[in-house]
């Protein structure tokens, strides 16, 4: 019963992680614009942007791409996370000069993990060569 107990948990952390080095080179291929487009568009539609807002917001989601890249080519998938984490509060410091205080609210409370969790299953739908 130990050893299979030990062998489920095994197959599971391997699981997970190939699962993660699948989704990293996914986000590798998928260039730094697209996903910039994409959270940009998702923000936009959740919180209802003005125009002048989407043209704020655009130039944030790129920064905050490039440097996610950047960290996927030069981190192990051991040590990302936590950089990847300082990056979205890089970004989410960086939405309060340009949201309203409700629409960061909003943001905090919801719709940042409801982002994610999208923009995760977009980036699991891409294809790459």
């Amino acid at each position: 019963m130990k050893y299979k107990t030990i062998a489920i948990l095994v197959f599971s952390l391997i699981s997970t992680q190939a699962f993660s080095q699948s989704r990293m080179k996914k986000m590798k291929a998928t260039p730094a614009t697209e996903m910039a487009k994409k959270m940009t568009t998702m923000l936009t539609e959740k919180l209802s942007l003005t125009d002048d807002q989407v043209a704020k917001v655009a130039p944030l989601f790129l920064e905050d791409a490039k440097k996610k890249k950047a960290l996927m080519e030069d981190a192990s998938i051991f040590t990302i996370r936590g950089k990847m984490k300082k990056v979205n509060k890089e970004t989410t410091n960086n939405l309060k000069s340009v949201l309203t205080s409700q629409q960061i609210q909003r943001y905090k409370e919801s719709i940042s993990k409801e982002m994610r969790e999208e923009f995760m299953a977009w980036i699991d739908k891409q294809k790459i060569d």
